[in-house]
């Protein structure tokens, strides 16, 4: 069976540096607040091209604070999406405030300018979460000018490395969340996540905020602290890997090319050929009552597949908010939508057996 992800099979430049680095960890006896977490914060900040980056314990960790950092609270408004795995709306509830959704765009599942300015004609907003999903950068200038003096927090679990020629995902906004889950294109070798913005003030509430609301050592000076920290473990990951970041963001590309070549023409494949997608998932829009048929052939084929994600934010069982407008392209995409394998260190004859199967499992 051929997998969504083959944590097994690193990068084949990177094994031995990150064992190298893993070794100098375990052997300094300094596990938490050392020179590889320091390391990693300057390189991506720089990477980036942004004032500076926190490392914290995981990419909702990163949402939290990110939201926090804004005095997002009870009281509170955030509009985000209903299509992204309910994370955002989890950081949202968990700091007491409300979250309310716009629709997204059918052909890349991300925030609708248009849908988005029709939720800020209807009520009072504080923030506004944008997911850029699958990799695909978000329409974020048109995203910008709806939202004004609004502060956008920047969903980059998907995107790292996403770009448009002048500025990368996560520089957009006020202040950015990043994941570096096992399975992301920059990926730890467990939970870990980061902060990143160009303003000093809110990187250090963010510093404050991960470390229990700790202005000085056990005086507690924020609400809404938490513990997240990046372990020197992941950071030493993560410094290794993210040199080589943009060729294994190359190579994602490679095989999403090859999936577009091969699907018929009815299948909408959400990717742009471009650097502007990392090309994280490849998920596919199939037509409707085809996702189960395609999914039972695919297996026949060897092949794994998922759905990125089956159920709305809105649709959640533990929801218990209100929803403002419709959001007809979100509910119909969680129908829709089909996820195959797409990793850096996918083979070449991998990638010939999904397209082979992909061109021949969807009916004309």
């Amino acid at each position: 069976m051929i997998p969504l992800n083959d944590l097994g099979r690193p990068w084949p430049a990177l094994n031995d540096a990150v064992r190298a680095n893993l070794t100098r960890v375990n052997d300094s006896g300094l596990y938490l607040g050392g020179p590889f977490t320091d390391r990693f914060e300057e390189d991506f900040a720089r990477y980036l091209g942004l004032a500076g980056c926190i490392g914290v314990n995981s990419g909702t960790d990163a949402l939290y604070l990110a939201l926090a950092a804004l005095g997002i609270g009870p009281g509170s408004t955030v509009v985000t999406t209903a299509n992204a795995g309910y994370y955002s709306t989890l950081a949202v509830r968990n700091l007491g405030a409300r979250a309310v959704y716009c629709d997204v765009n059918e052909d890349t599942g991300c925030m609708s300018a248009r849908s988005l300015r029709d939720v800020l004609s209807r009520t009072s907003v504080d923030a506004v979460v944008v997911t850029h999903m699958y990799g695909q950068l978000a329409p974020m200038e048109a995203l910008l000018e709806r939202c004004r003096d609004i502060p956008i927090i920047e969903d980059c679990a998907h995107a790292v490395g996403s770009h448009d020629g002048g500025r990368q995902a996560g520089a957009f906004g006020a202040i950015a969340a990043f994941s570096f889950y096992p399975t992301k294109n920059l990926a730890a070798r467990g939970d870990a996540g980061a902060v990143a913005s160009d303003d000093p003030a809110l990187l250090d509430t963010v510093r404050h905020l991960a470390q229990y609301g700790w202005t000085s050592r056990f005086e507690v000076s924020l609400e809404r602290g938490i513990n997240s920290r990046l372990d020197e473990f992941q950071a030493a990951v993560l410094v290794a890997s993210l040199p080589y970041l943009d060729e294994m963001n190359a190579r994602r590309r490679d095989i999403m090319r090859e999936y577009r070549a091969s699907l018929p023409g009815q299948i909408h494949l959400f990717y742009e050929d471009s650097p502007a997608h990392t090309a994280h998932l490849a998920v596919l829009r199939t037509s409707h009552g085809d996702r189960e048929p395609a999914r039972r052939r695919l297996a026949e084929a060897g092949i794994a597949t998922g759905v990125h994600y089956p159920i709305a934010d809105h649709r959640q069982p533990v929801f218990d908010g209100d929803v403002l407008i419709p959001l007809p392209v979100t509910d119909a995409l969680t129908e829709s939508i089909l996820t195959v394998p797409c990793f850096a260190t996918m083979t070449d004859d991998q990638v010939q057996s999904v397209s082979t199967a992909l061109a021949t499992c969807f009916p004309a």
